[in-house]
């Protein structure tokens, strides 16, 4: 899964995409696929 993360205070450059774990919903939460 990607996710953009921001990693400093700063313009829109300082955002990147990193690949990340798919999260597990926790109880009374639900995960939607874009």
């Amino acid at each position: 899964m990607k996710a953009v993360r921001i990693h400093a205070h700063g313009p829109v450059d300082v955002l990147r995409v990193d690949k990340i774990e798919r999260p597990k919903p926790g109880p009374k939460e639900v995960l939607i696929q874009m």
